[in-house]
């Protein structure tokens, strides 16, 4: 499965400009949901993508939404233009619907920021943040492994063998909310 993904679709009409009529403008759709919704399906607001966020080398790419759900897709080609679609890598889910106790009130999932940590070796590294926490993913290949008898002459010793690889994300630190305000954005920072 992949996807090309676009989040300003331009479809200009190919005539010049001088012969436009304002009915023969150029066409601008923007799209904000992840996955296609038909004419008849109903766009749920969870659905809405809150944040993007690009990793440095361009290769990645992760969607957050308002229901705290990370989607993030990559692309491995060597010259990268724009046609080349990018690949779904993993998904998981980064925040939910929590109480703050502080303020009496619901914290919503939805994503309101997101940064890409420079990688560490075999890892990449993800930084999420909804209003009130932070929290450290980091996304590595996992390879499923299942004991397979040998058939051998003279002993029957089992080995492994590897079954598939998947990519799983793992929260490394979390950074719950001890604090009044509300975070609005966040940056990445060496210090």
């Amino acid at each position: 499965m992949y996807i090309s993904f676009d989040i300003l679709q331009i479809n200009l009409i190919e005539e010049s400009m001088e012969k436009q009529t304002p009915s023969k403008a150029a066409n601008y759709k923007h799209s904000q949901i992840f996955g296609y919704k038909g004419p008849n399906e109903r766009i749920l607001d969870e659905d809405i993508i809150s944040r993007i966020r690009y990793d440095s080398t361009g290769n990645y790419i992760a969607l957050g939404d308002k229901a705290g759900r990370i989607i993030i897709f990559y692309n491995q080609g060597e010259q990268k233009q724009k046609s080349e679609p990018y690949e779904y890598y993993t998904e998981f889910q980064s925040h939910t619907r929590e109480f703050d106790p502080l303020k009496s009130m619901e914290v919503p999932e939805e994503i309101v920021d997101m940064h890409w940590l420079a990688p560490q070796g075999k890892y990449l590294k993800l930084v999420t943040t909804n209003s009130r926490n932070m929290k450290i993913w980091k996304l590595f290949e996992k390879t499923q492994k299942k004991v397979v008898k040998t058939a051998g002459h003279d002993l029957n010793m089992p080995r492994l063998q590897n079954t598939e690889t998947n990519y799983v994300a793992e929260l490394q630190h979390s950074f719950p909310s001890k604090h009044l305000s509300m975070i609005n954005s966040t940056s990445a920072s060496s210090n």
